[in-house]
């Protein structure tokens, strides 16, 4: 059973995947074999996407990479990344917008 810990941890690895896709992002803009078309369908599966960390480990910044013990549920969550698309402009909830 799932407890608050457990979605605590899953929401962290959350935000630190999130963040390295964003700091890719912007590497990608000066070198943009980072994430050449070969690389994004490496990081689409979870199994080639954890060895691709593994191997890019020492380029996740400090205070994002996950520990080793969490590589695997990182994969999982940064893969997904590369197999959904969203964007969202403006959000609208009954008078309260957001962004």
């Amino acid at each position: 059973m799932i407890d608050e810990k457990d979605v605590l941890k899953l929401l962290d690895l959350h935000s630190k995947a999130y963040s390295y896709l964003m700091f890719l992002a912007d590497k990608s803009k000066q070198d943009p074999e980072i994430l050449s078309t070969q690389v994004v369908e490496e990081l689409k599966k979870k199994k080639s996407c954890e060895s691709w960390l593994s191997k890019n480990i020492n380029s996740i910044p400090e205070n994002i990479r996950p520990h080793k013990d969490d590589l695997s549920s990182f994969a999982g969550i940064f893969s997904s990344f590369f197999v959904t698309s969203f964007k969202v402009d403006n959000l609208i909830f009954e008078s309260c917008s957001l962004m």
